[in-house]
C-alpha cells in the first residue's frame, strides 16, 4: 500500500472517528470512492472500538490492523441494520451523581458516550459528562484507560488542560467523568477548515505551538507524559477578542510516575498514534517527556506545511525514515518560513531524545519567536547585497566599483551592516573556494578501504567458516563480526560504535584503537592492515552505527575519548560531557559528499574525501 493510500485512509478515519455508528456508516458510504477503501476504513474504525488488546501489539506486527481481521468486517455487516434503528438513551433527562442533569447527547464513540449536562450545585453551569458504554466494561484496558485519564487530569494544574470537576459510578456500575465544556473544534478540524495546504497563518501557528508547549511542560512537571499528542487531541477556540485558546485533551494513555492505576502498557509495547510517535516510542523503548516534544515537532511541521514530515508506505517503515531525518525541509514547501523556525522544528524531530529541546516550553517558545520574527528585512538586504556584488564582478574595476556604489545608497544603516557581514562572508567563500581549488589541484585526497569479517553463529557456536562482506547485507542477530580497514595514507585512525541508552541518550564505545594492537596508538601507516576485536549483532532487529575516522593529524577530542575508554575493559566513553563533544565532532565533520565504491569481487568498499579528514557513518543492519 503506497503512502498516498495510507494518507487517504487516515484522513477518512479521523473524520469518521467522532461520529456515532449510524452517522459513521452514512459518512463512509458517501466519502469512500470504492468498496475496498470503504472496507479498509471501516475495519480500522472497528479495530479502534475493540482496542482492548490494541496496545499489546508490536508496531511491526499490527500494520494498523486494516487488512487482516475479516471477522471485524463481518461483525460490522451484522450490526448495520441495528444502526438504522434509533435506540432511546436512558440517561437523557436523568441526574447523574445527584447534581448533573443530562440535557443532550453530544456524541458517541467506540468505548463511551459524551453528554452535555447542567450542574445544579453551581448555578446550572454547563459541563460535559463522559460515561463508558456497557460493552466497554468487560475490557480491562479500556476501564484502566478511563481511570488513568481521571488520575492524569487531577495531577495537572494548567489552564491548557481540560478541567475535571467530578467522577463517580452510575448505579449499574459504569464509571463517569465530569469535565469542563470546551467549545470550538480540534486541531485536525482547524487545519482542514483554515489551511489544509500549508496556508495557516504563521502567527497563529506560533500561538498554538507556544500554548501547547507550556501545557505539556506543566504535565511533565507533574510527572505525566501524554504519549498520544496529535491534532485530534488538541482543542482550539477563539474567545470574544478573536484570540486563540488551546487545550490539550485525552490523557487516557498517559504515562504517570507512581500511578495508582499502573501503566497502561509495559516496556517493549507501544501506545499512541503511529504517525506522531517518537522513534523510541515506536521501537518500544523508554518513553520520556522528550517523546511528547517529538510529537509536537510533527504537529508543528504539519501546521506549517500542510503535511507530516514522514509519510511511509506502511507503519513498519516509519522508524527507518525517522533515523535518516527529514528529507523535505519545511522551507521547500513554504519558502517564506524563517530559517531559524525550520531549524527549531528539525531539532525537535531529532532521532535521539538528547538532541531535542530541553522542554516542550523551550521548543514552543523558540519556534513561536522564530515564526513571529520578520525575516523580510534580512532577506531584502541580502538580495540587494548579492545584486551589488554580482554587479561589481569581483575583483572590482573602476566601472564595477561605480556599480557597487550605485546600489549602496538604497541600504539603510541596518542593511549596510548586513551588507558588510555578507561581503565578509563572500570573501570567506572566495578564500575557501580558492583553497579547495588548490587542494584538489594537488590531488590531496583522503582514502580508506574497509570490509567486514563475519562469523555465522548457531546456538552460540561458530557455524561454517568466516566470510568477507562489504557491509551492505542484512545480517542475522547473533552473528559475530570484525571491521577491517586499510588507510591509503599515514595518519590517525579511530572507530566508535554509537548506540541508544535506556535514558533516551546515546552511548559511545571505542572499537579502534584497542590496547592490544599498535601499542594502543591511533597512529597508522599507509596501507597498514587494521582489524578490530570481535563484535556481535545483538538485541533483535536493528541497525548498528559505527563512526570511521581517518585524520592526517591527531584529533584532540578523539584522543581524549581514547584515554577515557581505555580506563574500562569494555571501551565505553564514560564521561557524558566528553561523549557529547565527540559526537558533535563526528556529526559536524561527516561529509555528505564522500565518494564510495564497492568491489563486489573482493567484498570491500573504498571511500575518499578531499582534505586530511575523513568521517564515515557505517550502518550495519541485522534482523
Amino acid at each position: 500500500m503506497n503512502s498516498q493510500r495510507w494518507s487517504q485512509i487516515e484522513e477518512l478515519y479521523y473524520s469518521a472517528l467522532p461520529l456515532g455508528q449510524r452517522e459513521r456508516r452514512i459518512f463512509i458510504e458517501k466519502a469512500c470512492s470504492d468498496s475496498v477503501l470503504r472496507e479498509e476504513v471501516s475495519s480500522l474504525l472497528e479495530s479502534d472500538e475493540s482496542s482492548g488488546d490494541f496496545l499489546e501489539t508490536s508496531i511491526l506486527q499490527m500494520g494498523l490492523r486494516i487488512l487482516v481481521d475479516s471477522s471485524l468486517r463481518s461483525a460490522a455487516t451484522e450490526t448495520e441494520c441495528e444502526a438504522d434503528k434509533p435506540v432511546p438513551d436512558k440517561l437523557l433527562g436523568t441526574t447523574v451523581g445527584g447534581r448533573y442533569e443530562i440535557v443532550e447527547k453530544l456524541g458517541s464513540g467506540g468505548v463511551g458516550d459524551v453528554y452535555r449536562a447542567r450542574d445544579r450545585n453551581v448555578l446550572f453551569r454547563t459541563v460535559v459528562v463522559k460515561v463508558l458504554k456497557d460493552s466497554s466494561l468487560n475490557k480491562p484496558w479500556i476501564v484502566a484507560k478511563f481511570q488513568q485519564e481521571i488520575e492524569a487530569l487531577t495531577k495537572i494544574s494548567d489552564p491548557g488542560v481540560v478541567g475535571i470537576f467530578d467522577a463517580g459510578w452510575l448505579p449499574e456500575g459504569k464509571p463517569y467523568l465530569v469535565m469542563e465544556l470546551v467549545e470550538g473544534c480540534n486541531l485536525r478540524e482547524f487545519i482542514q477548515r483554515n489551511g489544509s495546504n500549508g496556508s495557516l497563518d504563521l502567527q497563529e501557528i506560533a500561538e498554538i505551538v507556544r500554548q501547547v508547549g507550556r501545557t505539556i511542560t506543566s504535565a511533565h512537571a507533574a510527572k505525566v507524559v501524554h504519549r498520544d499528542l496529535k491534532p485530534a487531541n488538541i482543542m482550539i477556540r477563539r474567545n470574544v477578542s478573536g484570540d486563540l485558546q488551546v487545550k490539550v485533551i485525552d490523557f487516557g494513555i498517559a504515562k504517570i510516575a507512581n500511578s495508582a492505576i499502573g501503566d497502561v502498557t509495559t516496556t517493549g509495547l507501544i501506545a499512541g498514534t503511529v504517525y506522531y510517535m517518537a522513534p523510541e516510542q515506536l521501537l518500544g523503548r523508554k518513553v520520556t517527556a522528550s517523546s511528547d516534544i517529538y510529537a509536537l515537532g510533527v504537529i508543528a511541521y504539519e501546521l506549517v506545511t500542510g503535511r507530516r514530515p514522514f509519510n511511509p508506505e506502511s507503519p513498519a517503515a516509519l522508524p527507518d525514515l525517522q533515523r535518516v531525518g527529514v528529507k523535505v525541509l519545511p522551507k521547500h514547501l513554504r519558502p517564506a518560513l524563517p530559517t531559524v523556525a525550520q531549524n527549531e522544528m528539525l531539532k525537535a524531530l531529532s532521532w535521539l531524545p538528547a538532541d531535542r529541546h530541553q522542554s516542550a516550553r523551550d521548543f514552543g517558545g523558540a519556534l513561536a519567536e522564530a515564526l513571529n520574527a520578520d525575516d523580510s528585512l534580512n532577506e531584502t538586504a541580502t538580495n540587494e547585497v548579492a545584486q551589488a556584488i554580482s554587479a561589481a564582478k569581483w575583483p572590482a574595476t573602476v566601472q564595477s566599483r561605480n556599480n557597487l556604489k550605485k546600489h549602496l545608497p538604497r541600504l539603510t544603516f541596518q542593511k549596510l551592516a548586513l551588507a558588510a557581514i555578507a561581503a565578509v562572508g563572500v570573501g570567506v567563500l572566495l578564500v575557501m573556494a580558492f583553497s579547495s581549488w588548490t587542494l584538489n589541484s594537488s590531488n590531496d585526497v583522503a582514502q580508506l578501504t574497509y570490509s567486514l569479517t563475519v562469523q555465522k553463529m548457531r546456538n552460540d557456536k561458530e557455524h561454517e567458516s568466516p566470510f568477507q562482506s562489504a557491509g551492505n547485507y542484512i545480517f542475522e542477530t547473533g552473528y559475530r563480526f570484525r571491521v577491517n580497514a586499510r588507510p591509503h595514507q599515514a595518519g590517525y585512525f579511530y572507530i566508535f560504535n554509537e548506540g541508544p541508552t535506556d535514558e533516551g541518550s546515546f552511548s559511545l564505545t571505542l572499537i579502534y584503537p584497542i590496547p592490544s594492537a599498535n601499542g594502543g596508538s591511533a597512529r597508522v601507516e599507509a596501507a597498514q592492515p587494521l582489524q578490530t576485536d570481535w563484535n556481535q549483532f545483538a538485541g533483535g532487529t536493528g541497525t548498528e552505527q559505527f563512526w570511521i575516522v581517518w585524520s592526517g593529524s591527531p584529533v584532540s577530542e578523539l584522543e581524549m575519548a581514547r584515554d577515557d575508554a581505555f580506563k574500562n575493559e569494555k571501551g565505553a566513553v564514560t564521561d557524558p560531557a566528553l561523549g557529547r563533544i565527540v559526537r558533535e565532532f563526528l556529526l559536524r565533520n561527516s561529509a555528505a559528499n564522500l565518494q564510495s565504491k564497492t568491489d563486489t569481487v573482493k567484498e570491500e568498499t573504498t571511500i575518499n574525501a578531499g582534505g586530511d579528514l575523513l568521517v564515515k557513518l557505517l550502518e550495519l543492519k541485522h534482523r
